[in-house]
């Protein structure tokens, strides 16, 4: 644990609490994250995993008219329906105009973009505007994880897997 002013930091990551309570909680999870218990998926919030553990439980009431996929809320048919078949983006950044199909994604990079930069790399010493932003550079550039697709092709970060499996022609 490290001080920053009034705040406590985490010894394994940059996140910043209040409390020693909160701090606690939070290092266990680098630990002992929250896993659950239908798909195997971990959680360092208990937030995190509640909302999760309501799509496992949820009937999904709401449907697409077009690909017949079903979602528990209008924000989440909305995102699908802007992206997989409109290819429309209405929500955009106040700070960049970066635009975004799903307004939650909106959300999350207007923090990142308004930020201050107090996310520090401990490896490389790159700096970044959120927690996320530091989680993916790392695991990215610093992990040896790799994703290989079936045509052989294997890939350091999860978006390009992604993007790549969506082309590839192997099957």
């Amino acid at each position: 644990m490290r001080t920053h002013g009034d705040q406590l930091i985490c010894s394994h990551c940059p996140a910043k609490f209040s409390d020693r309570w909160a701090l606690t909680e939070h290092e266990a999870r680098h630990s002992n994250p929250l896993m659950c218990n239908v798909c195997g998926k971990k959680y360092t919030s208990r937030i995190g995993l509640s909302r999760h553990l309501r799509d496992h439980a949820s009937s999904r009431p709401i449907e697409c008219d077009i690909c017949h996929q079903r979602f528990n809320d209008n924000a989440h048919f909305e995102g699908h329906r802007n992206s997989k078949h409109l290819n429309y983006k209405p929500f955009k950044c106040t700070v960049c105009s970066k635009a975004f199909a799903y307004r939650q994604s909106m959300a999350r990079h207007v923090k990142e973009c308004q930020g201050n930069k107090s996310y520090i790399c401990m490896e490389c010493n790159a700096v970044f505007n959120s927690k996320r932003s530091l989680d993916q550079h790392h695991s990215g550039k610093h992990e040896q994880k790799e994703h290989t697709c079936m045509c052989g092709k294997s890939f350091r970060w999860v978006r390009s897997f992604t993007r790549h499996s969506k082309i590839c022609k192997t099957k």
